[in-house]
């Protein structure tokens, strides 16, 4: 077996893009968000696409899912105590390509992919 994986399905591991590919990746302006308004009340809304401070990266999503939290939050605009009182973009758990770097130690991360945790002290 391949490392655990199902016979018939070998254990491929994608290229890693890495290095300075920053001129490779078209980063529009604005970007499409699912925001959460209130109880049962969600938007889809364009926002300006963020630039990066020193030691933040820029992600561009390939894939979100949708976790309990979410849909407890859509349900009754609230969890674990934390009520919704200001619009709130769901889709915490994603992964995806690393397009852009805040400081120049980190762009040879450009082209990385990863999967994300946005619970950040």
């Amino acid at each position: 077996m391949n490392g655990g994986a199902h016979p018939s399905r070998p254990v491929t591991t994608p290229p890693r893009l890495g290095g300075n590919k920053m001129a490779t990746y078209d980063i529009p302006k604005t970007m499409r968000a699912n925001v959460l308004l209130g109880q049962q009340q969600m938007r889809m809304e364009e926002r300006p696409v963020p630039t990066p401070s020193p030691g933040q990266l820029l992600i561009k999503v390939l894939s979100v899912g949708v976790c309990g939290s979410d849909v407890h939050y859509y349900r009754t605009g609230e969890c674990a105590g934390f009520k919704v009182e200001e619009p709130l973009i769901l889709g915490h758990e994603a992964s995806g390509i690393v397009v852009a770097a805040g400081s120049a130690e980190d762009e040879a991360r450009i082209g990385e992919r990863v999967s994300i945790d946005p619970q950040v002290p």
